[in-house]
């Protein structure tokens, strides 16, 4: 791993505002839908949020994408960026998180059957 963390990734991804400026936090896992950059509609699958085996399974398969909202911002994490916030995310199941933190995790599937994994961090 290289000696970035992968909150560099989340940070860069958020949004500056200006005072008085609106922006309006995207809410995947609640409202089922989310369309990407690229203008791709991705559906969630299933009623609830994952179980920390149906995620684990997905986020080992090297196929699946996953995305993580930080802050009200969608970015994609690869790599090392993938690998510290699997960590993160598993640090918070065992319960060694800050008692503040807290991980939501939805699966999603597009048109042409792809795989994304969307990991909602909240405090």
């Amino acid at each position: 791993m290289s000696g970035r963390s992968h909150r560099e990734c989340c940070e860069s991804a958020v949004v500056e505002l200006a005072v008085g400026e609106v922006f309006d936090v995207p809410r995947p896992l609640r409202y089922r839908t989310w369309t990407d950059d690229h203008g791709v509609a991705w559906r969630r699958r299933g009623q609830g949020a994952l179980t920390p085996t149906q995620a684990r399974r997905l986020l080992a398969r090297t196929d699946v994408n996953v995305m993580h909202v930080y802050n009200g911002a969608v970015h994609e994490h690869v790599g090392a960026d993938r690998s510290g916030l699997s960590a993160e995310v598993e640090q918070y199941w065992a319960g060694h998180a800050d008692p503040m933190a807290s991980f939501e995790i939805g699966e999603f599937r597009d048109d042409g059957h792809r795989v994304m994994v969307m990991i909602v961090e909240g405090c």
